[in-house]
């Protein structure tokens, strides 16, 4: 079922040792978030978050040619609808459409953030998570290549992607425990790691970037699962 290969992949994805620096990218984004919030441009995204977003990025394999200037450009410009964005989470946000608009817009300006290359579209997704790790789900080429059924799709059918394997996967884990608070179901699915967006991603990194399709099937979704 569902909720047991998301299970499975998030315990290869950290038995293996995958993202040892996400935390440390996460607490000094937020830390830098609060010290601008604090000061004396609370409105306008500061070197320091770009420079973090941008190496979370690069690190994470996203291999951007923007430069930090790029990424603070393109944060200022997304500021209004990165706020209008705060607190939706993955699970329940209402994929409407004034906020596939602000999703879209905030990853286009992203992803086309360096007029010097068309598209940077796996560091966008990265950057985004980082900003709101509860919404943003990351991807990459292979992750797109699945989704898209070998053509591209657009990061907010991909969302909505996400969303349905969320509430699939959440239902599945009530059905079998049905004592279990939505919390509680959340938090037997992420392991008590990270959010249920960041889960997703691992599951998608194990089941299409580490390993084809046969070798998933075969290790971690046997003939009689649903």
């Amino acid at each position: 079922m569902l909720y047991q290969s998301i299970r499975k992949a998030c315990e290869k994805y950290h038995s293996c040792g995958y993202g040892s620096d996400y935390d440390t990218a996460l607490t000094c984004y937020r830390d830098a978030f609060e010290k601008r919030r604090k000061g004396d441009s609370p409105d306008r995204p500061s070197h320091e978050e770009a420079w973090i977003l941008l190496s979370f990025a690069n690190g994470w394999n996203a291999n951007m040619t923007a430069t930090f200037r790029d990424v603070q450009c393109a944060l200022s410009e997304i500021e209004p609808d990165l706020k209008k964005l705060c607190g939706k989470k993955i699970l329940n946000v209402c994929l409407d459409d004034e906020t596939r608009n602000l999703i879209g817009r905030s990853f286009e300006k992203l992803a086309h953030c360096n007029p010097r290359k068309h598209n940077e579209a796996t560091g966008a997704s990265k950057i985004l998570h980082i900003i709101n790790p509860d919404l943003f789900v990351m991807w990459d080429r292979s992750i797109v290549h699945h989704y898209g059924c070998g053509e591209r799709i657009l990061y907010t059918d991909f969302l909505n992607r996400m969303q349905e394997l969320a509430k699939s996967a959440v239902n599945q884990v009530r059905e079998k425990e049905n004592h279990y608070s939505r919390e509680t179901t959340i938090a037997s699915l992420t392991g008590c790691r990270h959010t249920l967006a960041k889960a997703l991603d691992e599951y998608n990194y194990v089941k299409f970037t580490l390993n084809d399709d046969a070798v998933w099937q075969a290790e971690y979704e046997p003939c009689n699962s649903p």
